[in-house]
């Protein structure tokens, strides 16, 4: 519908964009977390504040005593005596952190009394020419001629980057000469790239030789500025000199930090919320250059209305629509809610279709258990624990996955319910019951998550770890996970990627899910943990450790078949191998 009216549903295109008025005050972001810890940051504000002011006074100090001008600023002017000069040149020998030197504008302003006629003499428009050392190749957005293009908008403008770290150089010819007096130079894209010693030279009309106008060899450096005392030019003071006023600048760094933290408050990465939401338009097939009709917070017409002004602020939009999904006559919510459990616990929801209720969906199994359910939900205050529990405690559920012959020609899919239909348990969930089995699973709840690989560096360069110490062992949802990057061997059994949105998981049953099983190198680890475990728990009898797995594993006793195959194989090659068997069989891994 973000393009056109909706063809099957009776929703139109500004259904949609009155959806999205809803939520126009809502961005990404951090939000300040609210409690005992934001109370504590809250707190110890002031004495951060004493502290930096402290390392600001005692830094202005030395910067006094030693006669030293103020650091550069990130748009900053270099003034000097007026000279008429053909071309000028700025030799930059280091960036704050080493990084590629980048400006976004470079601006030479002719010499004059009247302010109004002063002009930037540097502009391409005025036929200047210029010329730099390198520029980035890795796009010709970051070419040299942005510094003389007259955009200074970062939001509209690129900067000049050159193409490696270290000195770099950059030239403008004039058309004709000029008397100058002020050079403006812009920051790049950030302060990592902002030059830290420099020279500026002027060719003079006079003259062959460059004649220097401003340099950095008397200027104080950037709190920023995060260089080795050795690297930093300062020859009218001597090296304990320059120590102190480092150690000065480390000093208020971190107590600028420290502050800024702390009157941030505690983060969590949430959304921001707009003081006033912006406005909202229909957009001609999508094309958000091809604006239209504004358009109000709404739901789609055919779901009825909100109770909500035309006006309204930012956190009065999403509670009208909370209040309308969460009224109990509301046609969706719950129903759409207890079929996502459903589908969870029977792999198919009762509703096939499970984020489509509309005209292109699937008819319901079972229209009145499913009306039911939903009543039943709202009944019992919206409870999940309810459901799960009225689910779970069913005949529907607990009864036999044994095929019958004259069904299955009826419905082989089990749609009727005529049988629990088996289905492979979730990888997560495989990994977290190899875990228990090998009484190695962590219960403990939030916290901090896992991570499956070793990053090596870059965006791409993701190792899968081989082995996994106690911090791994939590169950799997704690895991981080990267987009379009499979989790080892629990990728192969359809473990979706989180860069993408599936309303249901896929369940496969291929040979690489086996063999992942039997050789991964975390499987046949748990294995030997398991048998420890046994061990541990019923000594040196071969049956009564069998029997013990199978309670672990399966909830049931091992048949007496089983006893003797196994003890055999555990004569033969060892308890571990019986638990990688167990781990390996179909009992483990499907739900039956």
């Amino acid at each position: 519908a973000r393009c056109h009216d909706h063809k099957f549903d009776p929703i139109e295109q500004s259904d949609y964009y009155s959806m999205q008025a809803i939520f126009a005050g809502l961005k990404y972001g951090d939000r300040r977390k609210r409690g005992s810890e934001n109370d504590d940051w809250s707190a110890r504000v002031p004495a951060a504040k004493t502290k930096r002011d402290v390392a600001k006074t005692e830094l202005e100090s030395l910067r006094s005593e030693h006669q030293l001008r103020k650091p550069l600023d990130t748009i900053h002017t270099e003034t000097f005596a007026p000279i008429e000069a053909r071309s000028i040149r700025m030799r930059i020998a280091a960036t704050e952190f080493g990084s590629a030197a980048s400006l976004y504008e470079f601006e030479v302003w002719s010499s004059s009394d009247n302010e109004s006629d002063r002009f930037n003499v540097a502009l391409a428009s005025n036929g200047s020419q210029v010329s730099a050392s390198s520029y980035a190749l890795m796009n010709q957005s970051r070419h040299f001629d942005n510094l003389v293009d007259g955009t200074v908008d970062k939001r509209q403008a690129y900067p000049w980057i050159a193409n490696e770290t270290g000195p770099a150089w950059l030239r403008i010819e004039f058309t004709d000469a000029t008397i100058i007096d002020q050079v403006i130079w812009h920051q790049g894209r950030s302060s990592r790239d902002l030059p830290a010693e420099y020279v500026i030279e002027v060719l003079p009309t006079d003259s062959e030789e460059w004649r220097e106008v401003s340099h950095t060899r008397d200027r104080l450096p950037r709190t920023s500025d995060t260089r080795k005392v050795e690297d930093i030019d300062l020859p009218s003071i001597g090296l304990d000199a320059k120590k102190s006023i480092v150690e000065k600048i480390r000093a208020l760094r971190s107590a600028e930090r420290e502050l800024a933290r702390l009157s941030a408050g505690p983060q969590v990465y949430a959304a921001s919320f707009a003081a006033e939401p912006e406005a909202t338009y229909m957009l001609r097939r999508g094309d958000s250059m091809q604006r239209q009709d504004e358009v109000v917070p709404a739901i789609p017409a055919v779901l009825g209305q909100l109770e909500i002004s035309d006006g309204a602020a930012e956190e009065e939009r999403r509670l009208a629509l909370a209040h309308h999904l969460t009224q109990p006559e509301h046609p969706l919510t719950a129903r759409v809610i207890v079929n996502r459990v459903w589908q969870h616990h029977f792999g198919t929801g009762l509703i096939e279709t499970s984020s489509d209720f509309g005209y292109m969906g699937s008819a319901p199994s079972h229209p009145e258990l499913l009306d039911w359910l939903a009543g039943r939900f709202v009944a019992d205050g919206w409870s999940l624990k309810k459901l799960h529990r009225l689910i779970l405690a069913s005949k529907t559920f607990v009864q036999s996955s044994i095929p019958r012959k004259e069904a299955l020609e009826i419905d082989a899919d089990s749609r009727l319910l005529w049988r629990y239909p088996p289905r492979r348990i979730e990888a997560e969930t495989l990994r977290d019951s190899i875990l228990s089995a090998s009484g190695k699973l962590h219960f403990e709840m939030g916290g901090p998550g896992f991570d499956f690989f070793n990053q090596r560096g870059g965006l791409t360069d993701y190792v899968p770890k081989e082995t996994f110490e106690e911090e791994g062992w939590r169950r799997m949802i704690y895991a981080h996970k990267i987009r379009m990057v499979s989790v080892d061997i629990f990728g192969a059994f359809d473990c979706p990627d989180a860069g993408q949105m599936k309303p249901k998981r896929p369940r496969s049953i291929t040979p690489v899910q086996s063999l992942g099983l039997l050789n991964s190198p975390f499987v046949n680890r748990q294995a030997g943990f398991f048998a420890e475990r046994l061990q541990r728990e019923m000594g040196d009898d071969r049956g009564a450790q069998i029997d013990r797995a199978f309670a672990i594993a399966f909830s049931r006793e091992a048949s007496p078949a089983e006893r003797e195959r196994l003890s055999v194989l555990v004569d033969d090659h060892g308890l571990e191998q019986v638990c990688r068997v167990i781990f390996n069989s179909s009992e483990f891994a499907f739900l039956q």
